[in-house]
């Protein structure tokens, strides 16, 4: 997430020794057939995000796959499914020489 403010993306890169070229946010999204497919995926597929879940106790969890399923259903509806935005960073750097 750090990454989608120029500023913070552009000092994270100057620390590995690259430089900020072009920063621009593209919205692609995700089509989800159920509302709580938005919990799985943060669950299963990113390693930070389903540690901090894991990490917590069972009635916490239900309570954040309830809200996560909530908002999907109140905000993402299209059609027979549900397009979730999922905003991204693309981002060019050039090699401090």
């Amino acid at each position: 997430f750090a990454f989608a403010r120029r500023e913070e993306a552009a000092a994270r890169l100057m620390t590995a020794g690259l430089r900020l070229k072009t920063h621009d946010l593209v919205t692609p999204a995700w089509h989800l057939s159920a509302p709580d497919e938005l919990f799985q995926i943060f669950l299963s597929a990113t390693v930070g995000a389903a540690m901090l879940i894991k990490s917590q106790t069972p009635a916490v969890i239900a309570s954040i796959r309830q809200d996560i399923t909530r908002r999907v259903a109140e905000n993402f509806a299209e059609g027979d499914g549900y397009r979730v935005p999922v905003p991204v960073a693309v981002i060019e750097a050039d090699v401090i020489a």
